[in-house]
């Protein structure tokens, strides 16, 4: 039989590859971790006992501050101008002069739904007239005062105490 110089045996014979006895160690050792790490995981967070909001393994988390409700539906229906350090919202809606204000009647209505103003308040605001001046309600927190004119749409204040 003919044999092979030994550099050609060796390029066409490469060393075996480790076998996969060797690699199965490592392969158990990672997944043994992984699942420790899950299960000491999910110990913690069943253990922890109190699950109420707000609290982590059962100590009560810093309040957050998420500033006043005019400043929520604020944010919420991106209506209206907040000032007085969040306490006071300024519903400019339109009317039909040009210019006459910015806020739609989708945009108030999503102010006035986020503040859940009672339907007595929005009668009133739908039923005011040019000649009534200045109309005011009061629910909750909140205080309100508004006007109306075909001009100048409705405009609304809304304070928070």
């Amino acid at each position: 039989m003919n044999q092979l110089p030994q550099e050609f045996q060796q390029s066409f014979y490469p060393e075996a590859a480790p076998s996969r006895s060797r690699r199965w160690p490592w392969v158990v050792a990672i997944v043994v971790a992984v699942g420790a790490v899950v299960g000491v995981t999910l110990a913690l967070t069943q253990q922890r006992g109190d699950t109420t909001p707000g609290t982590v393994f059962g100590v009560a988390a810093p309040p957050v501050d998420k500033g006043t409700e005019l400043r929520r539906v604020f944010t919420e229906c991106h209506s209206g101008d907040l000032d007085d350090d969040d306490h006071t919202l300024v519903i400019d809606s339109l009317g039909e002069e040009p210019g006459s204000g910015s806020v739609d009647l989708a945009g108030l209505a999503c102010l006035l739904d986020g503040l859940d103003t009672p339907q007595s308040v929005v009668a009133k605001m739908n039923n005011t007239r040019a000649l009534d001046g200045m109309v005011s309600a009061s629910w909750g927190e909140f205080d309100a005062s508004w006007t109306y004119h075909p001009d100048n749409g409705l405009d609304v204040i809304i304070t928070q105490s």
